[in-house]
């Protein structure tokens, strides 16, 4: 379900939500369209192995979309969505349960 509640507690790191509409651009911007499963670089893709932990690898599904924060300006019942198989994006209802790909802004 589209939320940002306690994901600074869950990664254990101060300042990281789901992508806000400024940082969309930056979510987007992830994609590479010229790869698919998963259209990313292989730099967000690494040690993606059984047990790993958002300190030793960097996932990217290829069967769920990843939330921005973003509301639709014009469907306020849903939200942008990145689908990193392909690199496409839409708006989704935001009572769906999709996964969110934590962004942090500054060094």
């Amino acid at each position: 379900m589209y939320a940002d509640a306690g994901l600074s507690r869950i990664l254990g790191k101060n300042g990281c939500a789901s992508p806000t509409s400024a940082q969309n651009m930056k979510l987007e911007s992830l994609t590479d369209l010229g790869r698919m499963n998963p259209a990313i670089d292989p730099i967000f893709h690494t040690g993606c192995v059984p047990g790993c932990t958002v300190t030793s690898c960097s996932c990217t599904s290829v069967v769920w979309h990843y939330w921005t924060s973003t509301t639709n300006f014009w469907s306020p019942t849903t939200a942008w969505l990145v689908y990193f198989v392909d690199g496409d994006i839409n708006a989704f209802p935001k009572t769906l349960l999709y996964l969110v790909r934590a962004v942090r802004a500054g060094t």
